[in-house]
């Protein structure tokens, strides 16, 4: 079945791709697993950028679980695996070749298949969910408290190119307000997305928090009860991205975001209470 609204790749679009994704990201054909069985379990992962959700899935990984990625994302992912796995005819993705060579590629022997879904990919996602075989679905919501770090974190990899520790960074980041914002509104409208998915399929999920994963991952998944046939080593290092630049942007950030959406003539008083509230009494009037 192929659904020509939603998913057209452009060949010009493979050669680029094929130089800008590293040889250790998970999409590598080197993770692949030729399993020759239908998953009994699929995990999902709704998320949105900057929610950790790469650590988790790394995690997952490292524990053996399954090897969940955004298999969903149409704007690099899935054009790439969809072309290695030959599911690509007359520059459209053949949708049922692509979930089946998904699973023959993706499932683990244990039988986990594991999805990474932010909020724009769920439209790619519902229109290949048919295409699945019966399993029984797991999801997994993971939110991320502090917004404003996250919408930071979010504008920084996109300046920088720099989504994870394997992809190194292009350029020198320079503050925006505005592309900030723009992050910020994007992770609130993909939370929107996925709640709406959520309310209208009546799926029951786990919810569980960036900073959870963060401070004790092996105790924040050991509380959901199908993880419990796993042992999760405490010792396997993730590593996080957060640097000095993160803190310095957030504060910026804040103080802009609120002299923006106030009064003119309250601007430099708030401007005042907020530096000497995040940078302390030191800091410039």
């Amino acid at each position: 079945m192929i659904l020509k609204e939603n998913i057209f790749i452009e060949p010009q679009t493979l050669h680029r791709l094929s130089d800008q994704i590293p040889s250790d990201d998970f999409s590598d054909s080197k993770f692949d697993i030729d399993y020759d069985k239908e998953p009994s379990k699929i995990l999902i992962i709704l998320s949105t950028p900057r929610s950790g959700s790469t650590m988790l899935c790394d995690f997952l990984r490292k524990n053996h679980v399954c090897l969940a990625h955004e298999y969903f994302q149409p704007f690099e992912y899935l054009p790439l695996l969809a072309n290695r796995w030959n599911c690509i005819h007359k520059n459209y993705v053949d949708t049922e070749s692509y979930i089946d060579n998904l699973i023959r590629f993706r499932t683990y022997p244990n039988g986990w298949l594991g999805i990474n879904l932010h909020g724009i990919h769920i439209e790619t996602f519902s229109a290949m969910r048919h295409c699945f075989p019966d399993a029984k679905f797991h999801y997994i919501y993971l939110i991320r408290h502090d917004i404003i770090a996250q919408a930071v974190s979010y504008a920084l990899a996109a300046q920088t190119g720099a989504w994870s520790h394997k992809f190194p960074s292009k350029i020198e980041p320079k503050y925006d307000y505005e592309k900030i914002h723009s992050k910020l509104f994007s992770i609130q409208h993909q939370h929107s997305i996925i709640q709406a998915f959520l309310k209208i399929n009546q799926v029951r999920y786990q919810i569980i928090y960036y900073e959870d994963l963060r401070d004790n991952i092996v105790q924040a998944l050991n509380q959901i009860s199908y993880f419990s046939q796993f042992k999760f080593s405490s010792s396997i290092s993730l590593k996080k991205q957060s640097k000095e630049i993160n803190r310095v942007w957030m504060n910026q950030f804040s103080l802009d975001y609120l002299s923006s959406n106030s009064s003119t003539d309250q601007r430099k008083g708030i401007q005042s209470k907020i530096k000497s509230f995040l940078f302390g009494n030191n800091s410039k009037k």
